[in-house]
């Protein structure tokens, strides 16, 4: 969906403070005598949220009717201030994790599986926007996701489903490391080009031994990545 401003960027605010006050009560709740089991749960939830990324991105966002059409406009408006109203994806969190786990497991595991996935949510949000407004030195691993998340927008949209890890795509084999021919055409996208030759460039310098340079694109080439 469209958001202003306040919209947009207000995850960054809301999730970081409802995280903390879940650990806070969960940890009480818990006790000395649950706090292994209560980040067992945490971590466990953490890391189940990469699979529940990769699985909207393949088969939600990319499929679903309504979700499709809006996901489209993201990839046609990368920096466009498009997202999940915080009211909404707040809503799926105590729909679908949080009052489930609260009638099955009680309030103690109900905040740690909340929290782990509230915290996967929200690094899967900060790194999102990171890949689409900053820009970083080419050897850093958030640049190895921003290549492989430009693959997934102009390359094919049938691989690179994962934005904050690549496990899953590697696991079910839809990883793309390399530029790919879009659906609708021969010739692959200059924003693409672009980052393929700036890695050349990268790895020519690290071969030959020189100090590792922050690659820029020449002068007047627009990289939207």
């Amino acid at each position: 969906m469209r958001l202003t401003p306040t919209g947009y960027y207000s995850d960054f605010i809301v999730y970081p403070l409802l995280i903390a006050c879940l650990n806070v009560f969960g940890l009480i709740a818990a006790g000395a005598d649950g706090l292994i089991g209560w980040f067992a749960v945490y971590l466990g939830c953490l890391v189940l949220w990469t699979l529940i990324e990769y699985g909207l991105q393949r088969f939600v966002f990319h499929h679903a009717p309504y979700l499709k059409t809006l996901h489209r406009q993201h990839h046609e408006e990368k920096k466009a201030h498009l997202g999940t109203p915080v009211w909404l994806s707040l809503l799926a969190h105590v729909t679908f994790v949080f009052l489930p786990v609260l009638v099955i497991w009680g309030q103690a595991t109900a905040t740690a599986a909340t929290a782990g996935i509230m915290l996967g949510y929200l690094w899967y949000v900060s790194v999102h926007h990171a890949l689409h407004h900053w820009r970083m030195e080419h050897a850093s691993y958030l640049y190895t996701l921003k290549r492989r998340h430009a693959l997934h927008h102009h390359g094919a949209e049938t691989c690179n489903f994962g934005v904050t890890t690549d496990f899953w795509d590697r696991l079910f084999r839809t990883s793309a490391v390399t530029p790919l021919f879009s659906q609708g055409g021969l010739q692959r996208a200059p924003e693409i080009r672009a980052l393929e030759s700036a890695r050349i460039s990268l790895d020519e310098q690290m071969r030959e031994g020189r100090p590792s340079a922050k690659i820029l694109p020449a002068r007047g080439q627009h990289v939207p990545y």
